[in-house]
């Protein structure tokens, strides 16, 4: 856990390091391409924390920068993203009261899928420092949870999966 721990806190400070380029004054607009990656972290609801195990993430979007104004400036974005997690397989052996020696978790990954509008807002007259920002936005999301299926090479076990699709904001 302390590992965790300390891989966030690196990828916390990695992630506040901002690197501005020019502001182009000829344009009242500019694009920005957005990328992401890295580790994706089971939390909630608590029966999907408890039967899924870290898991790996990425996304990207694009986005449309109004020129900064007396008080900040504007950025609309979508954005896409992607997030993949593999069964806990003990916790799962043990909610089907399978804890014996011989039994293995075949299936029953777990995917995420997203796809966002985003307003960012940023207290900044000008692109070339760190500042404050907020972030709003609405999309959907997809969950795709596999059939987990269980055997000890002469019994199988499957337990159904499930799809659903949610607003989110």
């Amino acid at each position: 856990m302390k590992l965790y721990r300390q891989l966030i806190i690196l990828i916390l400070v990695i992630a506040s390091l901002t690197f501005s380029q020019e502001e182009d004054s000829s344009s009242t607009h500019q694009h920005e391409i957005i990328l992401q990656g890295g580790f994706a972290f089971p939390y909630l609801p608590g029966d999907f924390a408890d039967n899924a195990q870290l898991g790996y993430h990425f996304g990207g979007g694009l986005g449309i920068v109004k020129a900064p104004g007396s008080t900040g400036f504007s950025s609309v974005y979508l954005m896409f993203s992607a997030s993949q997690f593999k069964p806990n397989e003990n916790e799962i052996l043990r909610q089907q009261q399978l804890t014996g020696t011989g039994w293995e978790v075949l299936d029953g990954k777990t995917n995420i899928y997203t796809l966002h509008v985003e307003y960012k807002g940023t207290f900044s007259a000008t692109r070339k420092m760190l500042a404050p920002y907020f972030v709003i936005g609405v999309g959907a999301e997809r969950i795709i949870m596999d059939n987990i299926t269980i055997t000890d090479g002469i019994s199988t076990l499957e337990v159904g999966g499930t799809t659903n699709t949610t607003f989110n904001w």
